[in-house]
């Protein structure tokens, strides 16, 4: 597969110094937030300055972030045994972080709201990606009354997950396998996983649709997101020199920005896309 570079890209590091930053999420307020895994913080953006409007401590490790329709900021917290904080879906709602459900899960590390209203986030375990595969799930959760649900099953490591446009089917970065799997969603849930597209380098984090179904994924240690189209091919790489990619969302006007949080240097970085991304949550 041919790899395809974009030049002409202008990358805008729009941030820094915000620890080991992680799940962007554009919020329905026009500021984007994002987490401070390394710092156990939230932040909330203004996405012209980088400045930091607000930051609101969650404790532990929080590790991914997606918005419902009320406005509420749900909060994958994969947990942190040292300071107590166990692994676990939180809420941030008018400035307060609340935990809403620590069941037995491994380390909750991204979500989102699905076109059925649900939040659906992927728990993998044994974050050493050198280490033997160890299986992991994926769950949706009742947004009122927090019931959650195994949905699938077994992943190398599932990481970055979204919705196609239509809903029906929801696309997971496998993250141990260098990969995309597809799974078609039903009435009843979801099915078996398959294969989507496969990283000609690094490794998938975060992902996340453009209006035209084109798929962005952060490749972490290749330093760039990389494009594919409906087909799973190959179509577009964005290069971030030096940096370490983990998450990336759309937003600001029109969705056209491409916004990309990179590890290191804690920063966040900003590129604008001449197709409008895909709004997430329902549809």
């Amino acid at each position: 597969m041919p790899t395809i570079t974009a030049p002409s890209i202008i990358t805008r590091c729009i941030a820094s110094g915000l620890g080991f930053t992680e799940g962007p999420v554009w919020t329905r307020r026009g500021t984007l937030q994002l987490v401070g895994l390394s710092r156990g913080l939230i932040y909330d953006l203004d996405p012209a300055t980088g400045e930091i409007l607000a930051a609101v401590q969650a404790g532990g490790a929080p590790n991914g972030l997606a918005e419902d329709a009320a406005g509420t900021i749900w909060i994958a917290q994969k947990g942190d045994e040292a300071n107590g904080q166990p692994p676990a879906i939180q809420m941030l709602s008018n400035g307060v972080v609340t935990t809403v459900s620590d069941r037995d899960f491994h380390a909750p590390n991204d979500l989102v709201t699905g076109p059925d209203g649900r939040i659906w986030f992927t728990d993998p375990q044994g974050h050493d990606l050198d280490a033997p595969i160890l299986p992991g799930r994926i769950w949706s959760m009742h947004p009122v009354s927090h019931a959650c649900r195994i949905e699938a099953d077994g992943l190398a490591f599932p990481n970055g997950l979204a919705f196609s446009a239509d809903g029906k089917s929801l696309f997971v970065a496998e993250t141990m396998t260098s990969r995309i799997v597809r799974f078609d969603c039903t009435e009843s849930g979801i099915g078996t996983a398959h294969p989507h597209a496969v990283l000609p380098e690094g490794r998938p984090d975060g992902i996340a649709f453009d209006r035209s179904g084109r798929l962005h994924v952060a490749a972490t240690d290749a330093a760039a997101v990389m494009v594919f189209d409906c087909d799973g091919e190959l179509v577009e790489r964005l290069e971030l020199p030096g940096g370490y990619p983990t998450n990336l969302c759309f937003g600001g006007e029109g969705l056209r920005t491409l916004f990309v949080t990179s590890a290191k240097g804690g920063k966040v970085y900003a590129i604008d896309r001449e197709i409008a991304g895909l709004a997430p949550g329902p549809r």
